[in-house]
């Protein structure tokens, strides 16, 4: 990946120390590159982020299922 950003993507600066560590453990991390590994860990983080917050119980669930029936749309 070039400095100049492509249509559609960006790059993030890291400090150097953080680089050498994820270089040096890249088989350990079980990736192939410090790219790979760091848009792996933003993917996860932003899975995490989208789904927070979301989470109902069987009784909520229930609930609003009820009240979709009621309105109709169920």
């Amino acid at each position: 990946m070039s400095d100049v950003p492509e249509k559609g993507e960006g790059w993030v600066r890291i400090p150097g120390s953080l680089y050498k560590v994820i270089k040096e453990r890249l088989n350990e991390l079980g990736v192939g590159s410090v790219e790979e590994f760091v848009i792996q860990v933003v993917r996860q983080a932003v899975e995490e982020l989208t789904h927070k917050g979301v989470e109902i119980t069987e009784d909520e669930r229930q609930a609003i299922e009820k009240r979709l029936r009621e309105l109709g749309y169920l």
